[in-house]
């Protein structure tokens, strides 16, 4: 796995919400930087994404995937031949729950799991693959 196949990943993903967690993670943000993101922390204009202590410089196709991301209102489930459309939360948040529930560290890994399931990689490879290549602040 390299940077270009999980970009690619991202630009293809069912869910932009899913595809912009996969190339956030190419950029060096956490799960848990993730979690804080406000729509009004992303200058869409000048590409970057205001984290907690520092502003982070994006390229185009993560800003393009996190557009997609923060416009995303429903959520799809696709399993087989079988689709399965949700609404998710009404909020300012980037990444947002399916309505009625959490948004947490753990939602985030389900949805990289069922990107790695659909994609043919073994689980928990996008994650070791973002841990070994962290950002260096």
């Amino acid at each position: 796995m390299n940077k270009d196949e999980l970009m690619e990943m991202a630009r293809y993903a069912d869910n932009s919400q899913d595809g912009a967690i996969l190339a956030l993670l190419v950029e060096g943000v956490s799960l848990e930087e993730m979690l804080e993101l406000s729509k009004f922390d992303v200058d869409f204009l000048n590409r970057t994404v205001q984290l907690k202590d520092k502003k982070l410089q994006v390229s185009s196709s993560t800003i393009l995937i996190v557009k997609g991301a923060v416009d995303q209102d429903a959520y799809i489930t696709i399993t087989g031949e079988h689709s399965k459309i949700q609404k998710l939360e009404e909020d300012n948040s980037v990444f947002r729950p399916l309505k009625g529930e959490q948004m947490n560290v753990d939602t985030l890994k389900d949805r990289i799991r069922s990107v790695e399931e659909k994609d043919g990689y073994q689980e928990g490879e996008i994650l070791l693959w973002t841990a070994q290549n962290k950002r260096k602040d």
